[in-house]
């Protein structure tokens, strides 16, 4: 039996057999939070200082770690988080946790400098953040890019800010469900983001945030400037905080773009009506989305009504 090695002209035959496009397994579109985290792929959210972008990650972050429903609308995933933060010392953070109503949670992790000595710190190739990624398989959120480009390089050169990218997907690789990167806007807002096209070209969703303070309330607007379609997603929400220093804040919807999907308790309620007499295993086919999800509802509706089965 010979023990010669495949020639380079057989290894390329195998490949060319292997990875034909029609044998991709069809693969659906999944969120770790409806419309706003895509499912194991890399996104980005940018804007200016204080506009909102961490309130935003912890909101997210209450959402992933209990499984409910961002902004009462959005439906998320269960799953560990993981902060990568070298921005906020411990008291904003505990802040923010506090704000958010996020004191008992056991799933959320911090690694950060925290701007105080002896806070665990890790670079996005250290072996033990990818072993966290494969133990805890945690969505990640990266506050801020700018904090994990290497000393000396630039966000406007494109090969520097290629790697840091790969980098961030190289977590998802290792185990992590999802990473958001929060990232700065143009100065005068000529560009949504800062720095070279290199930068939105590795995510699957990226979305620029406005803020306007008005009388009662903060207003945020949300343009998604990259997606998995070409829908121009346009979405605002109404923060309010309550407190000095803040002592809790809250989330809910102004308005969204027309198109935008329907809450979860919106579209059980359509699939009612289109199927009158359906039972509870044919209104989840026909919603599609969590299963646990819309039993709950429809144990909801059934409570209301009784005429679920």
């Amino acid at each position: 039996m010979s023990d010669s090695k495949p020639t380079n002209e057989q290894i390329a035959e195998q490949v060319w057999e292997a990875l034909k496009l029609h044998k991709l397994e069809n693969t659906p579109y999944e969120w770790i939070i409806e419309g706003w985290i895509p499912k194991g792929e890399l996104s980005m959210y940018t804007g200016q200082f204080a506009s909102l972008k961490t309130y935003l990650e912890f909101l997210w972050t209450k959402a992933i770690c209990t499984g409910t429903p961002f902004a009462d609308r959005w439906e998320a995933e269960q799953h560990n988080v993981l902060i990568l933060d070298r921005q906020s010392g411990k008291a904003t953070l505990t802040l923010r946790r506090n704000a958010v109503g996020l004191n008992d949670e056991q799933n959320v992790v911090v690694i950060g400098l925290h701007t105080n000595p002896g806070s665990l710190d890790m670079d996005l190739d250290d072996k033990v953040l990818g072993e966290i990624c494969r133990k805890y398989r945690p969505a990640i959120f990266v506050d801020s890019l700018v904090d994990y480009i290497p000393n000396g390089r630039s966000e406007q050169d494109p090969s520097t800010m290629r790697e840091v990218m790969r980098q961030f997907t190289k977590l998802i690789i290792s185990g992590a469900v999802a990473v958001v990167v929060l990232h700065h806007k143009a100065k005068d807002d000529s560009s949504s983001y800062r720095g070279t096209t290199a930068i939105p070209a590795a995510t699957a969703v990226s979305a620029s945030l406005s803020k306007k303070v008005m009388k009662d309330y903060t207003r945020l607007d949300v343009k998604q400037f990259k997606g998995r379609d070409s829908v121009e997603r346009k979405i605002s929400l109404k923060f309010v905080f309550r407190g000095e220093p803040v002592q809790n804040v809250t989330c809910t919807v102004l308005e969204v773009s027309e198109g935008e999907t329907a809450s979860l308790e919106d579209r059980v309620k359509k699939a009612l009506e289109e199927n009158p007499g359906a039972n509870a295993n044919s209104i989840v086919r026909a919603v599609g989305g969590r299963r646990e999800r819309i039993l709950k509802i429809l144990a909801s509706l059934r409570e209301e009504s009784g005429t679920i089965n």
